[in-house]
This record gives structure tokens, sequence and C-alpha cells, in this order.
């Protein structure tokens, strides 16, 4: 199983859930587009919306992560940090009297999330472009020979040196 496809899971639920509690306040207050000046009610369309801004994008570089092959630790960790920063920042964002510390916390998650896999990806993309040219002019090393002992495959195929995967 894919271990992104899990957590994706568990981040659409909790999207429905912050959908459905934006609604039914909308409904309550009979606020139906915008905010009406309502503090509860611009909290809760934050927290929705900061929630849809983040979470497609930090799950595509996770997954793209875990398609080139990084250690499921780490695909465990972003994900994990990815979701348990979304319930802090939804948590601190919801609440009037605000404490800044679950916001602050939730977005220093997310954005861990997101710089380390777009980290790996970076450095996977690199590593690989470099062995591949090394490989094609013939140079050979061992971070460089794609068929070699120090190359594994990755989700779907993907080549990845060895030096870039954990397990």
């Amino acid at each position: 199983m894919i271990t992104t496809a899990l957590y994706a899971a568990l981040l659409g639920l909790l999207f429905v859930v912050l959908s459905v509690r934006t609604l039914r306040l909308r409904r309550s207050l009979r606020i139906a587009v915008g905010d009406a000046g309502n503090a509860t009610m611009l909290r809760a369309m934050r927290v929705h919306s900061n929630f849809a801004e983040y979470v497609p994008f930090a799950l595509l570089l996770i997954y793209l992560s875990e398609a080139l092959g990084a250690n499921k630790l780490l695909v465990h960790a972003l994900c994990i940090a990815l979701l348990v920063g979304r319930l802090s920042h939804a948590y601190g964002v919801s609440q009037l009297k605000e404490d800044y510390r679950f916001r602050v916390a939730g977005m220093a998650l997310t954005f861990t999330a997101i710089i380390v896999a777009s980290s790996y990806l970076l450095f996977a993309g690199v590593l690989a472009r470099n062995a591949a040219s090394d490989h094609q002019s013939g140079r050979s090393s061992v971070r460089a020979d794609l068929d070699g002992p120090h190359t594994a495959y990755g989700r779907f195929g993907a080549r990845v040196p060895r030096v870039l995967r954990l397990r």
C-alpha cells in the first residue's frame, strides 16, 4: 500500500469535517456568502481555506518523494507532521481568544513537511541526473552507476541511487 494514501484519506476526512463545520456555522448564523463581519465565521472560513491551500500541495510533494523511493519512516514522519500540523492550526485559529502557539506549531509542522519533501525531491533529482550523465559519458562511480550494486529501484520502477534511500 502506498503510505501517502492512508494519510491522504485521513486528511480528506478532516477536510470534510472542517467543511461541514463551516456549513453548519453558516446555517446557524444565516450567512450565505462571506463572513458578514462575524469573527467566528471568518475564523471557520480561514481554517477551511488554509487547509485547502496547503494540504493538496504538501501531499503531492510527499507522494512524489515516496514514489522516488523515500524511506517509509520519512514518509510517515512527513505525513504525521502534516496531519498534526493541520489539526493544531485548525484548533488554534478556530478559537476567538486564540492561543497563537497552536497556529504557529501547525504552520511550522506544515512548512517542515513541505520543505523536507521538496528538498528530498531536489536532491533525488540532482543525484539521479548526475548519475545518468556519468553513466552516459562512460564514467562510473559508486554513486553514479545506475545499474550497479549501489542502485535501488523506487516505486514504479524509478531508479534511485542508494545514497538517497534510508531503508
